[in-house]
């Protein structure tokens, strides 16, 4: 999209498709689908290896697990239906207390469902990035098309191309928006949650900013 112009039937599509996709209701609906999952595969996993074994009350220790597991979940299902940004400090507090209990009851397959959760949260973050960012300059291309100049700011682009200007996920601000001489920049402060006025790296996960960047 950065040195290519489509037609304005086609920027409209691919918005609307993005406009329709809901990435907060189908992380929910992953979290919860995640519970029942993790369930099905602590009976049928520890029913197979260690049923016949003798050494412990494998249904005691499989509850345990279970137990813990379904507990995290439901501490945590709150804090996505909230949306971005998400409380990351909240997140960890809840990552650490329970990763407590799982040493302090040697629950080790509950922890292994509770340790990648933070990184869980930052990629659905980073994907909400990728779309608000990709609808704002799919909006900038249509504005282009119908006044044939781009816009000093993104307020100019609601309500008739978007409902309002995207906030950045990993901030809760407006996106950020530059005019060039030829051109556009809009992007996301990234992982770092840091302005960095709109530089372009690789790695921007972790330094610079989530940027697109058009150059017609």
């Amino acid at each position: 999209m950065s040195d290519a112009d489509a037609s304005a039937t086609a920027y409209r599509a691919v918005l609307a498709e993005l406009r329709a996709w809901d990435i907060d209701r189908a992380f929910g609906r992953a979290l919860k689908g995640e519970r029942v999952i993790t369930g099905i595969l602590f009976y049928d996993s520890f029913r197979k290896k260690l049923g016949g074994c003798g050494l412990f009350p494998v249904s005691t220790w499989f509850a345990a697990n279970q137990s813990l597991t379904l507990a995290f979940y439901r501490q945590l299902l709150p804090i996505a239906q909230k949306g971005v940004p998400y409380d990351r400090q909240k997140i960890s507090r809840l990552i650490a207390d329970f990763t407590q209990k799982t040493q302090e009851r040697n629950t080790v397959l509950a922890n292994m469902h509770i340790s990648p959760v933070k990184d869980l949260f930052d990629q659905v973050t980073e994907t909400h990035a990728f779309q608000r960012v990709t609808m704002t300059a799919l909006a900038l291309r249509l504005y282009r098309k119908e006044n044939g100049r781009y816009p000093e700011d993104l307020q100019a682009l609601a309500p008739k191309f978007l409902p309002s200007v995207p906030s950045d996920p990993y901030d809760g601000k407006p996106l950020r928006y530059r005019k060039l001489q030829k051109g556009f920049k809009v992007w996301s402060v990234g992982g770092n949650r840091k302005d960095d006025g709109g530089v372009k790296v690789w790695d921007w996960w972790r330094r610079g900013d989530l940027v697109l960047e058009s150059k017609i």
